[in-house]
């Protein structure tokens, strides 16, 4: 857990652009990792409302990695949606082996 927090508290503030969002995706993807769940989806949450709808490959991640989060959760429908928005992304966005 601390290795994390020292991740967010230290480099995710001061780092500008696309290199501070995908450092914070990565910190809440740790928290997952560690059953954080509250705290990953605190992130996660806060990172899908800057990058919603810019139809980005982060923006797939992060959606994909939330619904990871609500199914660890119990939360199937929001995570079925979040991943339909994750496949939508990849769609648009990347390689078939993005989906």
């Amino acid at each position: 857990m601390a290795v994390y927090r020292a991740l967010a508290d230290d480099l995710t503030p001061t780092t500008d652009g696309d290199f501070a969002r995908y450092a914070g995706v990565v910190v809440a993807e740790c928290a997952a990792d560690r059953g954080a769940w509250d705290d990953a989806e605190a992130r996660l949450t806060s990172a899908l409302a800057v990058e919603r709808g810019r139809t980005t490959v982060l923006e797939g991640r992060i959606c994909s990695s939330l619904a990871q989060v609500y199914r660890a959760q119990g939360r199937d429908y929001e995570g079925l949606m979040l991943a339909r928005r994750a496949v939508a992304v990849a769609d648009v966005t990347g390689p078939d082996t993005a989906r």
